[in-house]
Protein backbone atom coordinates (compact mmCIF):
# COMPACT_ATOMS: atom_id res chain seq x y z
CA UNK A 1 0.00 0.00 0.00
CA UNK A 2 3.06 2.29 0.97
CA UNK A 3 4.73 1.65 -2.37
CA UNK A 4 1.46 2.55 -4.34
CA UNK A 5 0.38 5.49 -2.72
CA UNK A 6 4.07 6.93 -2.70
CA UNK A 7 5.63 5.57 -5.84
CA UNK A 8 8.43 4.40 -3.67
CA UNK A 9 9.74 0.74 -3.91
CA UNK A 10 10.64 -0.12 -0.10
CA UNK A 11 12.66 -3.07 1.16
CA UNK A 12 13.18 -4.24 5.09
CA UNK A 13 16.01 -4.27 6.57
CA UNK A 14 14.75 -6.97 9.45
CA UNK A 15 15.44 -10.03 10.46
CA UNK A 16 13.78 -13.37 10.01
CA UNK A 17 13.62 -13.48 13.81
CA UNK A 18 12.44 -9.48 14.27
CA UNK A 19 8.88 -10.08 14.10
CA UNK A 20 6.58 -7.05 14.32
CA UNK A 21 2.73 -6.62 14.12
CA UNK A 22 0.54 -4.50 12.89
CA UNK A 23 -3.38 -3.93 13.27
CA UNK A 24 -5.93 -1.63 12.12
CA UNK A 25 -7.94 -0.58 15.21
CA UNK A 26 -10.00 2.26 17.30
CA UNK A 27 -7.88 1.41 20.32
CA UNK A 28 -4.30 1.49 21.60
CA UNK A 29 -3.11 -1.76 22.59
CA UNK A 30 0.01 -1.09 24.50
CA UNK A 31 0.32 1.33 27.95
CA UNK A 32 3.84 2.60 26.07
CA UNK A 33 2.40 3.76 22.78
CA UNK A 34 3.72 6.72 20.74
CA UNK A 35 0.80 8.40 18.42
CA UNK A 36 1.32 10.12 15.65
CA UNK A 37 -1.58 12.39 13.91
CA UNK A 38 -1.47 14.51 10.78
CA UNK A 39 -2.99 17.75 12.34
CA UNK A 40 -3.21 19.39 15.29
CA UNK A 41 -6.80 19.07 15.69
CA UNK A 42 -6.71 15.53 15.38
CA UNK A 43 -4.25 15.06 18.07
CA UNK A 44 -5.99 17.14 20.53
CA UNK A 45 -9.37 14.93 19.82
CA UNK A 46 -6.80 11.57 20.88
CA UNK A 47 -5.72 13.65 24.34
CA UNK A 48 -9.04 14.39 25.07
CA UNK A 49 -10.17 10.56 24.34
CA UNK A 50 -7.70 8.85 26.29
CA UNK A 51 -7.12 11.54 28.76
CA UNK A 52 -8.56 9.20 31.64
CA UNK A 53 -5.48 6.99 30.48
CA UNK A 54 -2.96 9.54 31.12
CA UNK A 55 -2.12 10.13 27.51
CA UNK A 56 0.71 12.16 27.71
CA UNK A 57 1.42 15.37 25.03
CA UNK A 58 4.48 16.38 23.17
CA UNK A 59 5.86 20.07 23.29
CA UNK A 60 2.48 20.97 24.10
CA UNK A 61 3.48 25.13 23.98
CA UNK A 62 3.13 25.46 20.22
CA UNK A 63 0.10 22.86 20.21
CA UNK A 64 -2.08 25.20 22.35
CA UNK A 65 -1.19 28.09 21.01
CA UNK A 66 -1.96 27.49 17.35
CA UNK A 67 -5.30 25.74 19.14
CA UNK A 68 -6.02 29.15 21.24
CA UNK A 69 -5.36 30.94 18.07
CA UNK A 70 -7.61 29.21 15.69
CA UNK A 71 -10.47 29.98 18.19
CA UNK A 72 -10.30 33.79 18.11
CA UNK A 73 -10.24 34.09 13.84
CA UNK A 74 -13.33 32.60 13.88
CA UNK A 75 -16.01 34.79 11.99
CA UNK A 76 -19.61 35.85 13.14
CA UNK A 77 -20.63 34.13 9.90
CA UNK A 78 -18.83 30.79 11.26
CA UNK A 79 -20.59 31.27 14.27
CA UNK A 80 -24.20 31.18 12.59
CA UNK A 81 -23.29 28.13 10.10
CA UNK A 82 -22.10 26.23 12.93
CA UNK A 83 -25.38 27.16 14.94
CA UNK A 84 -27.74 26.58 11.86
CA UNK A 85 -25.71 22.98 11.65
CA UNK A 86 -24.60 24.27 8.02
CA UNK A 87 -21.19 24.62 8.76
CA UNK A 88 -18.15 21.72 6.80
CA UNK A 89 -15.40 22.87 8.83
CA UNK A 90 -14.40 20.30 11.39
CA UNK A 91 -12.04 22.45 13.28
CA UNK A 92 -14.29 25.19 13.51
CA UNK A 93 -16.76 23.21 14.54
CA UNK A 94 -14.79 21.45 17.35
CA UNK A 95 -13.75 24.40 18.90
CA UNK A 96 -17.35 25.90 18.64
CA UNK A 97 -18.59 22.74 20.36
CA UNK A 98 -16.08 23.13 23.15
CA UNK A 99 -16.87 26.73 23.35
CA UNK A 100 -20.62 26.29 23.79
CA UNK A 101 -20.14 23.23 26.25
CA UNK A 102 -18.00 25.41 28.44
CA UNK A 103 -14.96 22.57 28.10
CA UNK A 104 -12.45 25.00 25.97
CA UNK A 105 -10.47 26.50 28.89
CA UNK A 106 -10.50 23.04 30.59
CA UNK A 107 -8.93 21.42 27.59
CA UNK A 108 -6.39 23.85 27.63
CA UNK A 109 -5.28 23.32 30.80
CA UNK A 110 -5.60 19.33 30.14
CA UNK A 111 -2.99 19.74 27.82
CA UNK A 112 -0.58 21.83 29.39
CA UNK A 113 -1.19 19.21 32.31
CA UNK A 114 0.18 16.39 30.33
CA UNK A 115 3.00 18.09 28.99
CA UNK A 116 6.19 16.14 28.37
CA UNK A 117 8.99 16.86 26.28
CA UNK A 118 10.63 13.92 23.38
CA UNK A 119 13.39 13.38 24.93
CA UNK A 120 11.61 12.11 28.06
CA UNK A 121 9.42 9.58 27.19
CA UNK A 122 11.14 6.29 27.04
CA UNK A 123 12.07 7.09 30.86
CA UNK A 124 8.54 5.33 31.46
CA UNK A 125 5.73 3.78 30.09
CA UNK A 126 4.09 6.72 28.49
CA UNK A 127 0.91 7.00 26.03
CA UNK A 128 1.88 9.76 24.21
CA UNK A 129 0.08 11.72 21.31
CA UNK A 130 2.34 14.61 18.88
CA UNK A 131 2.09 15.47 15.41
CA UNK A 132 4.01 13.77 12.79
CA UNK A 133 6.66 17.32 12.59
CA UNK A 134 7.81 16.57 16.17
CA UNK A 135 9.29 13.10 15.91
CA UNK A 136 11.51 12.72 12.89
CA UNK A 137 14.17 10.66 13.52
CA UNK A 138 12.82 9.05 16.16
CA UNK A 139 11.64 5.25 16.95
CA UNK A 140 9.37 3.86 19.83
CA UNK A 141 8.41 -0.04 20.32
CA UNK A 142 4.89 1.09 20.10
CA UNK A 143 3.69 3.13 17.47
CA UNK A 144 0.02 4.30 16.04
CA UNK A 145 -0.89 6.22 13.49
CA UNK A 146 -4.06 7.94 12.65
CA UNK A 147 -5.75 7.16 9.32
CA UNK A 148 -5.56 10.76 8.54
CA UNK A 149 -2.07 10.20 6.81
CA UNK A 150 -3.62 7.28 4.09
CA UNK A 151 -6.45 9.47 3.12
CA UNK A 152 -4.01 12.91 2.81
CA UNK A 153 -1.51 10.90 0.58
CA UNK A 154 -4.26 9.18 -1.79
CA UNK A 155 -5.62 12.93 -2.44
CA UNK A 156 -2.28 14.00 -3.07
CA UNK A 157 -1.96 10.89 -5.33
CA UNK A 158 -5.40 11.14 -7.33
CA UNK A 159 -4.38 14.83 -7.88
CA UNK A 160 -0.89 13.62 -9.04
CA UNK A 161 0.96 16.64 -7.10
CA UNK A 162 4.44 17.42 -7.88
CA UNK A 163 4.22 18.48 -3.95
CA UNK A 164 4.83 15.74 -2.41
CA UNK A 165 4.50 16.70 1.53
CA UNK A 166 1.78 14.39 2.32
CA UNK A 167 3.32 11.26 0.87
CA UNK A 168 6.32 12.23 3.06
CA UNK A 169 4.73 12.89 5.89
CA UNK A 170 3.23 9.27 5.58
CA UNK A 171 6.29 7.57 5.10
CA UNK A 172 7.51 9.42 8.79
CA UNK A 173 4.73 8.46 10.02
CA UNK A 174 4.68 4.75 9.50
CA UNK A 175 8.47 4.23 9.86
CA UNK A 176 8.41 5.15 13.45
CA UNK A 177 7.65 1.46 15.22
CA UNK A 178 10.31 -1.04 15.99
CA UNK A 179 7.66 -3.37 17.22
CA UNK A 180 3.92 -2.73 16.63
CA UNK A 181 2.10 -0.60 14.52
CA UNK A 182 -1.59 0.27 14.84
CA UNK A 183 -3.52 2.22 12.06
CA UNK A 184 -5.87 4.23 14.23
CA UNK A 185 -9.58 4.49 12.90
CA UNK A 186 -12.42 6.42 13.56
CA UNK A 187 -15.73 4.57 14.26
CA UNK A 188 -19.10 7.22 13.61
CA UNK A 189 -21.26 6.64 16.43
CA UNK A 190 -24.71 6.24 16.02
CA UNK A 191 -27.05 9.08 14.93
CA UNK A 192 -30.32 9.93 15.20
CA UNK A 193 -30.19 13.15 12.68
CA UNK A 194 -31.72 12.05 9.57
CA UNK A 195 -29.94 14.63 7.73
CA UNK A 196 -26.71 12.75 9.23
CA UNK A 197 -27.64 9.23 8.55
CA UNK A 198 -28.50 10.25 4.93
CA UNK A 199 -24.97 12.26 4.43
CA UNK A 200 -23.64 8.66 5.06
CA UNK A 201 -25.38 6.49 3.06
CA UNK A 202 -24.42 8.74 -0.05
CA UNK A 203 -21.35 7.07 -0.83
CA UNK A 204 -18.92 8.54 -3.80
CA UNK A 205 -17.53 5.18 -5.32
CA UNK A 206 -14.96 7.36 -7.18
CA UNK A 207 -12.95 8.04 -3.83
CA UNK A 208 -12.33 3.85 -4.33
CA UNK A 209 -9.17 2.79 -6.73
CA UNK A 210 -8.87 -0.66 -7.46
CA UNK A 211 -5.76 -1.75 -9.70
CA UNK A 212 -6.79 -4.43 -11.25
CA UNK A 213 -3.44 -5.57 -11.83
CA UNK A 214 -3.38 -7.09 -7.79
CA UNK A 215 -5.89 -9.62 -8.98
CA UNK A 216 -4.19 -11.33 -11.81
CA UNK A 217 -2.23 -14.23 -10.80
Amino acid sequence: MLEDVTGKRMFSHRNEDEICTLKWSDKIMHEQTLTICRFNITAIRIAIKFQNDGIRVINVTQLSKNFETDSKKISPEAKKRFEQKKSNNPRTDFILELQQNGEFEKVIAMLHKQDISLCNINSGNFLVVTVVHQIKRFECDHVAVHEEFIHCAERETLKNSKDRCERNCLLVAFFRHRKSLIILKDIFLPTTDAEQVLALEIIDSRQFVIDSDIFKL
